[in-house]
């Protein structure tokens, strides 16, 4: 379409009808690109809460093996003091 074209149309349909087309487009591509980019930070955020949720886990893993190793150590302890107090008699 040319300029003569568009002309003849605002010029049949007038002026406030092809502003209120043109702000309704508007509306709709403003409105289309917020959910597209809603849509975009929520598959972010949703990644981001899976790696917070992998590190949690991994954390109450590693607390764990520390609980183990300690209880092992603890243990140890115990038997080494009971020895040293048999040999000591």
């Amino acid at each position: 379409m040319n300029g003569q074209d568009w002309l003849s149309i605002v010029q049949t349909i007038g002026v406030p009808t092809v502003v209120a087309g043109a702000s309704f487009w508007f509306i709709r591509y403003m409105f289309d690109a917020a959910a597209k980019e809603r849509h975009e930070f929520l598959n972010q955020d949703m990644e981001n809460d899976n790696k917070i949720f992998e590190l949690a886990e991994m954390s109450a893993q590693a607390i764990n093996n520390m609980s183990r190793a300690l209880d092992a150590n603890t243990k140890s302890l115990d038997l080494l003091t009971v020895t040293l107090r048999e040999n000591k008699k």
